[in-house]
């Protein structure tokens, strides 16, 4: 009786170790780039909150420079390593009315090599902004 219930199996000794050395590659690979996305995100958020805070500054501080903007749009710019380069412009628009203009770029580098997707790419959010008349 024992002889029959073994006879139609197939012998499966290391069919999972198989699998797992196969899937293994490919499922550390998702991980690591399942990381760079939200990084990607972090940076962009931090970035708009960076030109924001620029941007704000000059608005309720009009007699502020370039390099004050600079200054606080970085120290509002976390842990991004190197700090942002901040560019801002003032002027008046077609009404008349004053604004500052913050722009924040900076240089994301993926954690992994994709193919078809560049490793690094500049990241830049800018802000307008009403300034305050006063």
């Amino acid at each position: 009786m024992r002889l029959r219930m073994h006879r139609g199996r197939k012998d499966r000794s290391g069919a999972a170790a198989l699998e797992l050395a196969l899937l293994l590659p490919v499922l550390t690979y998702m991980a690591a780039v399942s990381t760079d996305y939200p990084r990607l995100f972090y940076a962009l958020a931090t970035l708009s909150d960076s030109a924001r805070a620029g941007a704000l500054y000059y608005a309720t501080h009009p007699t502020a420079s370039a390099s004050t903007i600079q200054q606080v749009a970085q120290a509002d710019a976390g842990d991004l390593s190197p700090l942002p380069t901040v560019e801002s412009t003032s002027g008046t628009d077609a009404s008349g009315n004053a604004y500052v203009q913050v722009t924040v770029s900076w240089t994301f580098q993926t954690l992994t090599v994709n193919p078809g997707i560049p490793s690094s790419t500049v990241l830049s959010r800018t802000v307008v902004m009403m300034v305050n008349p006063s």
